[in-house]
């Protein structure tokens, strides 16, 4: 369970940095905006719009292996319960 841990840190890791560099070029869009640089704008929305679509793939791993998770910790303690259980 610990390599799991340890991937879904570093998942959750990976999303705030592009949470973060989203933020970042999201700023220099307005920028851009204000001094009507079309170009630059355009380039700096589509690369905000590809990381916040792996952004998007990122987050759904991480509901999957949180959800996987959940039912192995299901599945457990359903086991102690049968072990635990007088006959």
């Amino acid at each position: 369970m610990a390599g799991v841990e340890t991937r879904l840190e570093r998942l959750d890791r990976a999303v705030a940095e592009n949470e973060r560099r989203i933020q970042e070029l999201t700023a220099k869009a307005q920028g851009y905006t204000s001094t009507y640089d079309h170009q630059k704008l355009y380039e700096t929305i589509k690369a905000a719009e590809k990381l916040q679509h792996h952004n998007s793939k990122l987050i759904k791993i991480i509901e999957r292996t949180e959800h996987k998770l959940s039912a192995i910790a299901k599945e457990v303690a359903e086991e102690v319960k049968q072990v635990e259980k007088p006959e």
